[in-house]
C-alpha cells in the first residue's frame, strides 16, 4: 500500500445507538492521490453517508460498519454500494478512532478489524 495520509473527515455518531452493539454506524472512505479520509453516521446505506457529508462518490473507495461492544470498537465488514477496505486500512482507521471516541466519552479498550476479503475494492488492489 502506498504512503498515504489517514484521517477522520467527518463523524456523525449517535453514542447511544453506537455504544452496546445496538445499531451498527455505516462508515465511507474517500480517497484522493495523497490521502484516505474516514466518514461515518448512523445511516441504513452507505450512500446516505455520502448524501449526508456532500461527497463525491467517484472518490469513495469503500466502507463498511463500525459498533461498540463491551468497549470493543469493531470495524470493518463491507459496503454493498462501495465495498469494502482491507485490513491494514481499517487498522489505520480504527487507531484514529479510538482516542477521537474517548474525547466523546465512550471507552475502547480493544480494536478488532473485520476485513471482508473477498469483497475489497479493486482501489485496493492496485
Amino acid at each position: 500500500m502506498q504512503d498515504f495520509e489517514y484521517g477522520i473527515g467527518g463523524l456523525d455518531l449517535n453514542l447511544e445507538a453506537l455504544n452496546k452493539n445496538r445499531k451498527p454506524h455505516k462508515f465511507i472512505v474517500l480517497s484522493d492521490e495523497n490521502s484516505h479520509l474516514f466518514y461515518a453516521a448512523l445511516e441504513e446505506r452507505h450512500s446516505n453517508v455520502a448524501s449526508k457529508f456532500y461527497l463525491d462518490i467517484n472518490k469513495i473507495t469503500g466502507g463498511g460498519n463500525m459498533r461498540v461492544y463491551e468497549n470493543k470498537l469493531n470495524i470493518g465488514y463491507y459496503s454493498s454500494d462501495y465495498g469494502g477496505i482491507p485490513k491494514e486500512a481499517l487498522y489505520k482507521f480504527g487507531s484514529l478512532l479510538v482516542p477521537e471516541l474517548h474525547q466523546r466519552s465512550l471507552k475502547i479498550d480493544e480494536l478488532i478489524v473485520s476485513p471482508f476479503e473477498e469483497e475489497i475494492r479493486f482501489y485496493w488492489k492496485k
